[in-house]
């Protein structure tokens, strides 16, 4: 039997399984690439109003950190991929990071890898099925966006060479879910880590976009507007062999760590709690500060590192607006500040709705798994509980 031994039947489950999210986001996020191309084809059709874009928003230093440092803006396709720019950066890789981990460490937790395990498949069948699968529906994701943006009148090569650079980005992010799932014992774990990652590198890159420093190179998003697709002639190369490189050095890692780990193994190993739980534990409240904090504190320490590099480059981005009244214009602003304070105000806020979620999501986790249950068949009704999750996590989410 080889290691590989069993990867197609494993696809099928996958795909037979989880079809409704491998379906959804490719098209969500191939129809936001789309819906934005076409969008601006509408909202700037001569070249006149796309010089107008690239001398106010496309030179606006809260627009760079936000979206990236993009070029050929006075093409559609240019303004195209700044107006993806902040919800590409930080969906795409969010989501195949997820995709990733879902299908490899959130089948272990479920049980379902020990149970299939049990017959003929090779140790890195469930990997090279995971990686297949999300390869492939990244794949649809990239002719989506590629059809999307020829649909909307977009130059062919520009647009092929786009949704390669999405697609190639996307799987760098996948093939970190994968090793970072590889190496946590536990799904919450690897999700805390991964997003954590996508996160600290959202955040690097727009510190470097921000203060302008020549760095694109650090992060995978500086690769990503480095490949200028539709520059022409001027279009990179080398960004396509990054993220190609990058991708082979994650995927071996983690088919390094699953053959050499066992089942519901890892490198990341959880702490062990203590013997007997304290007074405070043993009320809801409590429970759910001791399941939530971990995110709490993430986000807390995320976002204040995001304040803190923004109030660094402030000045900069300040002079850049006042120099150019077009900005305050545009943004219907009287000083160059409320810019600035409105960008760190609308990460805050994304925060903020992000950590409910996680809370939220954490809550039907915990009734999924029949934890919630065991709780409230004892002396804390449903109802209790439910209102403890809302207290803290609603408290949290406002500290932002």
């Amino acid at each position: 039997m080889s290691l590989a031994t069993g990867t197609s039947r494993l696809m099928r489950l996958h795909v037979r399984t989880t079809w409704r999210s491998l379906l959804l986001w490719p098209l969500v996020m191939g129809g936001l690439v789309a819906g934005v191309a076409r969008s601006i084809t509408v909202l700037y059709p001569t070249p006149q109003d796309r010089l107008t874009y690239a001398a106010t928003s496309g030179a606006s230093p809260a627009s760079v950190a936000f979206n990236g440092r993009w070029t050929d803006l006075t093409t559609l396709g240019g303004i195209t991929t700044n107006e993806v720019g902040f919800m590409g950066l930080l969906l795409f890789p969010t989501v195949a990071t997820l995709l990733a981990i879902r299908h490899t460490r959130g089948e272990e937790d479920a049980g379902r890898t020990e149970l299939l395990t049990a017959a003929r498949v090779g140790r890195l069948a469930p990997l090279l099925a995971a990686v297949l699968v999300i390869t492939m529906d990244l794949l649809l994701f990239g002719a989506i966006s590629a059809a999307g943006s020829l649909a909307a009148g977009l130059p062919v090569t520009g647009s092929i060479r786009y949704a390669v650079s999405l697609v190639l980005f996307a799987l760098t992010f996948a093939s970190l879910g994968l090793l970072v799932g590889e190496a946590s014992r536990e799904s919450r774990t690897a999700t805390g880590v991964g997003l954590g990652i996508v996160l600290g590198l959202f955040l690097a890159r727009a510190v470097i976009d921000g203060a302008g420093w020549s760095l694109t190179w650090a992060t995978p998003a500086g690769w990503l507007t480095e490949v200028r697709p539709f520059g022409g002639e001027e279009s990179a190369w080398w960004p396509y062999a990054a993220y190609l490189t990058a991708i082979v050095i994650l995927l071996g890692a983690a088919a390094m760590v699953a053959l050499r780990r066992d089942l519901y193994g890892g490198v990341f190993a959880a702490r062990p709690g203590p013997a007997v739980a304290t007074a405070r534990l043993t009320t809801p409240t409590g429970l759910v500060w001791r399941l939530t904090r971990g995110a709490f504190l993430g986000w807390l320490v995320g976002l204040l590192v995001w304040g803190g590099a923004l109030g660094a480059i402030s000045d900069t981005m300040t002079a850049v607006i006042r120099a150019s009244p077009q900005l305050l214009e545009l943004f219907g602003v009287e000083r160059a500040e409320d810019i600035v304070t409105g960008l760190s105000l609308s990460l805050a806020a994304i925060g903020s709705a992000a950590l409910f979620a996680q809370g939220v999501g954490r809550l039907a986790g915990e009734e999924d798994s029949g934890r919630l249950g065991f709780l409230a068949a004892g002396r804390h009704p449903r109802r209790r509980l439910w209102m403890s999750w809302a207290v803290i996590t609603r408290p949290q989410s406002r500290s932002r």
